[in-house]
């Protein structure tokens, strides 16, 4: 991906991004992943978090620190950029198949 100003080349990468779980229905959560209270900071995450997966919801995106580097709220809070576990992974991947969805992701 070339940043047309800067004339940079960036690796890029196809982001969810996730919304507090009092934001969303319960029906609404059943095709996307959600990260449960309890299982939130270990992700870094400081709530629970749903990452809606359909197409509308997803962003290319370059892989630069802007866009990726906790914001001082978040730092300051003490919380840690985290990795999905082995079930939090078999939960996407359900998700994926529920929705028809293979890799690469599209983008809308």
């Amino acid at each position: 991906m070339l940043d047309q100003q800067s004339g940079l080349e960036y690796s890029d990468i196809i982001a969810a991004y996730g919304t507090g779980l009092e934001n969303c229905e319960i029906g609404d959560t059943r095709d996307h992943l959600v990260i449960p209270a309890e299982e939130a900071a270990a992700l870094g995450l400081h709530k629970g978090t749903v990452f809606k997966l359909d197409v509308g919801n997803r962003k290319r995106l370059p892989w630069a620190e802007e866009y990726f580097v906790p914001q001082a709220y978040v730092r300051s809070s003490n919380l840690i950029a985290g990795a999905l576990n082995a079930a939090q992974q078999a939960r996407m991947i359900s998700c994926f198949e529920r929705l028809g969805l293979r890799f690469p992701l599209p983008v809308a």
